[in-house]
């Protein structure tokens, strides 16, 4: 097993052969062509190349799930130290930052599997070490656009996802002298797939689709117009999974393999901004789904908490003292949304907010009370994805080290084990949330939920 690393720096005593093309020497006199990279490890690797053995102490590398129930994995790094001996001469004093790479190997250098891809930073200068800090590929995609509205000021635009029913679109600058709206990013026909409203009036013969996005309306608003339809980004989660690794957003591939089928539905307006990831994050934690990015592949993996993103059975020489525990119970978990509806009162017609609100409660009557946000508008649909929620939560939590042997744990992965050090024998089965990575003490840390018998 290897830690290997590619700092990408740039080589300032360079030198032309004959040829014209840029050479230059390592510190074993080895000729490079064209070459800025230097070939690092935690303790020397022979491979297509020689990695020496610079690599001083390494912040373990770790996923880590946003919520007990769900959400993205996120990999996280800290810092790397490295020999000065890293760093000849024409590279001194060291590069203040550089891209740099990080690769996990049980056999061959061809075997590689790339674990971070960032840029490391200029920390420290010390006698004994070179120290880092590590940043990782920024996932900061905005969910939303902004645009001018019609007051001139700089607004969101709110985006559909899945079905919603009479929402107020941004009022955009007139065209033609016309009331011109966004349309949200409904699809379809107009009249059809999608209706605007006047204070829940039907409105569609007033309303001209722009094709780009907009339409218009031919005479002013008497009321609140609004807009009912089905968004473009699909009304699943896994299809909104897909329209958010599109390359003009995370810029991800897209594997939902091991996701729920059929996948929940999705009905909700978005009208606040966010970082993009913490919003497909949340998506997936009430429904209980995990994600976590491959960075060897540039793949997001959509996984289902029951899912088996692969598995693996150990022996009692496989892993080290397992810790057993349980979170805090949850005695209740409350969610509460608004329906809009179009109604006709003594007041006359517009449109109504309908607070609408439904809990589950489980068995443990003193445990924590939860609100959450359901992202849908479906009565039955939500209640079972609080039933999936409360039985997730209350599983056993299994916290196992693993040497750091064969191939690396992910997300999702199930792991089954017999543990004989307990007072009885004892079988888990477990699936892998957080893992943390740590190759200068040969381990690995791996938790997750699961079943004891």
């Amino acid at each position: 097993m290897a830690l290997l690393a590619e700092l990408n720096v740039t080589k300032i005593g360079t030198w032309k052969d004959r040829a014209g093309e840029v050479v230059w020497k390592d510190t074993d006199d080895v000729v490079w062509k064209g070459s800025n990279v230097l070939f690092l490890s935690l303790e020397g690797f022979l491979g297509d190349h020689y990695w020496d053995e610079y690599i001083a102490t390494f912040t373990p590398p770790q996923y880590s799930m946003a919520k007990g129930y769900g959400g993205h994995c996120k990999m996280s790094f800290g810092s790397l130290s490295v020999s000065p001996d890293t760093f000849e001469a024409t590279l001194w004093p060291p590069p203040v930052s550089f891209n740099v790479s990080f690769f996990y190997t049980a056999t061959t250098e061809g075997a590689k599997e790339t674990l971070f891809s960032g840029v490391a930073y200029l920390a420290a200068i010390g006698r004994e070490e070179i120290t880092y800090d590590l940043y990782g590929e920024d996932l900061d995609a905005d969910l939303l656009l902004e645009e001018t509205n019609y007051d001139g000021d700089t607004v969101v635009l709110p985006r559909a996802f899945g079905v919603i029913q009479h929402q107020q679109p941004v009022r955009l600058a007139d065209v033609g002298g016309k009331p011109t709206y966004h349309k949200a990013y409904v699809t379809g026909t107009k009249g059809v797939n999608w209706h605007v409203f006047d204070d829940g009036v039907d409105v569609d013969a007033n309303a001209t689709d722009l094709g780009n996005g907009s339409f218009t309306l031919s005479a002013g608003p008497v009321g609140e117009v609004t807009i009912s339809g089905t968004g473009a980004a699909g009304t699943t989660l896994s299809t909104i999974l897909t329209w958010a690794c599109d390359p003009a957003r995370l810029n991800q591939n897209y594997d939902s393999s091991f996701a729920r089928a059929p996948s929940p539905d999705i009905n909700y307006w978005a009208s606040s901004q966010r970082v993009l990831i913490e919003f497909t994050s949340d998506l997936c934690s009430v429904h209980t789904h995990l994600t976590y990015i491959n960075t060897n592949t540039q793949t997001l993996f959509l996984v289902a908490l029951e899912s088996d993103n692969g598995s693996r059975t150990l022996t009692e020489f496989d892993f080290f003292a397992v810790q057993y525990s349980y979170e805090p119970p949850v005695a209740q978990i409350t969610v509460e949304w608004i329906m809009r509806e179009a109604v006709e009162e003594t007041i006359g017609k517009y449109i109504k907010d309908e607070d609408h609100n439904t809990f589950q409660k489980s068995s443990y009557t003193y445990g924590e009370e939860w609100d959450l946000k359901p992202f849908h508008n479906v009565r039955v649909d939500i209640d079972t994805m609080l039933s999936n929620i409360i039985t997730n939560i209350h599983k056993p939590r299994m916290r196992v080290p693993l040497p750091l042997l064969g191939s690396l744990p992910v997300p999702g992965e199930k792991i089954t084990l017999t543990d004989t050090s307990l007072r009885h024998s004892t079988t888990a089965v477990f699936h892998c949330r957080n893992i943390t990575y740590d190759f200068t003490q040969d381990e690995i840390m791996v938790t997750g939920e699961g079943t004891i018998t």
